[in-house]
């Protein structure tokens, strides 16, 4: 600041001094200051999900003391829309300038990713700059606003099987059931290590048939995508005893490598027809006697054959003949088949075999035959299971008496020669 003196002395021309001159230093102080908002601090239900739109404000004010040009907010958020003032002074849009104490309100937008909501959040960060007389930067402080994201990790699986009945020669032991397994992630957050849990005795191991890219190891399902597995499993004597196969599996995946997230059971079963059936083959020593008398002997052969595909009990041959005449036929089932087990009792293809002695009578000589019948029986559970008739016929021959002698007439006169 510059200044004179001015007075006057008996004259009317003023004194004047020489001008004095001081300077008063102000410091410049450029400084910003930056609030920011958005429009969603926390997603829950139907938002969360990928594209879901979050806005953002940026109120940036000249809280220094010297004008500040250039003003702008700078957000590193990868994805974020560019940013705008909405709100500056004077209408300005372009080169925001403010004078101390004026303010300017930026937006700007962002679409939420999966990652934000594999994550549970979007955290923002964002400061404002502007320049002094073209040099001299002012940056404001950082500011941060987090927006929650509720995370509902899920999985859903159905589970198929490519026989629902088996009948005739396909319900037997060894029969193969084909599984497959589908598996959604109909959650809303990515799910790793996605595998299928069959508790089933003999499946068996569970691979994948097809994954996004190709996944076949280690499985991340993101929300709405699919995996498919399958696996397989051979029918066992029990289930064909039993009737049926009854199976459940669940799918089972992570989320953030803490907690398991596991499907609801999905259950399948596969049907078996029981088919009880047991044959009998009769066989005889001698098919004809001849010269035969009461008293010769016929020996019998039995194989017993469970050609159905559940286990009989109290398995016996019933020939009525040899009842009749006092001859048992028991089965001698330490002669049977390797895979026989306990007496009474056939497995499926098991056999068993007796045999029988049996006496021709008078009354088999008169009618000049021996005809033989037997059946064979085991029980089904409260089923009686009958076989087919086996019958064997022996014939036989009676001696022809002697002829007497006849005396001779060798002049055929017809007269008995004399001596």
């Amino acid at each position: 600041n510059t200044a004179t003196a001015v007075g006057t002395h008996e004259s009317p021309d003023d004194v004047e001094s020489d001008p004095s001159e001081v300077n008063t230093m102000i410091d410049a102080a450029p400084h910003l200051s930056i609030v920011k908002r958005v429009d969603k601090d926390k997603l829950t239900g139907d938002d969360v999900k990928p594209g879901t739109v979050l806005t953002y404000e940026f109120d940036v004010t000249n809280d220094g003391n010297v004008m500040l040009d250039g003003v702008n907010v700078i957000d590193a958020l990868s994805g974020i829309s560019e940013i705008s003032v909405i709100e500056p002074p004077n209408g300005q849009t372009d080169d925001v300038t403010l004078k101390p104490g004026e303010t300017a309100t930026f937006t700007a937008t962002y679409a939420i990713t999966q990652a934000d909501i594999d994550a549970g959040s979007r955290e923002n960060t964002a400061h404002a700059v502007g320049t002094y007389e073209n040099e001299n930067d002012a940056r404001s402080d950082n500011s941060t606003v987090v927006t929650t994201m509720e995370g509902k990790p899920h999985l859903s699986i159905v589970k198929k099987v490519d026989k629902t009945e088996l009948t005739g020669d396909a319900a037997k032991a060894g029969t193969v059931l084909t599984y497959t397994f589908e598996v959604v992630n109909d959650g809303n957050v990515t799910l790793d290590d996605v595998y299928v849990n069959d508790a089933l005795d003999g499946l068996s191991g569970i691979t994948v048939v097809s994954a996004p890219n190709d996944q076949k190891n280690s499985v991340s399902l993101k929300p709405g995508e699919k995996a498919t597995y399958t696996a397989t499993y051979e029918l066992t004597q029990n289930d064909v005893n039993t009737g049926k196969v009854s199976n459940t599996a669940t799918a089972v995946g992570t989320h953030d490598s803490d907690d398991d997230v596991e499907s609801e059971l999905s259950a399948t079963e596969t049907k078996i027809e029981r088919n009880p059936s047991i044959t009998i083959e009769k066989t005889v020593d001698k098919l004809h006697i001849d010269d035969v008398s009461v008293g010769n002997t016929l020996t019998y052969g039995f194989t017993v054959t469970n050609t159905g595909n559940v286990p009989l009990t109290d398995v016996a041959i019933d020939d009525a003949m040899l009842k009749a005449a006092g001859v048992d036929v028991e089965i001698n089932w330490d002669k049977s088949s390797d895979d026989a087990t306990d007496n009474g009792m056939l497995s499926p293809n098991e056999t068993v075999n007796a045999s029988a002695t049996y006496k021709v009578t008078q009354d088999n000589i008169d009618v000049g035959n021996v005809m033989n019948v037997a059946t064979a029986h085991g029980a089904d559970g409260d089923d009686d299971v009958v076989s087919e008739p086996s019958d064997i016929e022996t014939t036989l021959s009676v001696p022809k008496p002697p002829v007497p002698d006849q005396p001779s007439d060798d002049d055929d006169d017809g007269d008995e020669d004399k001596p």
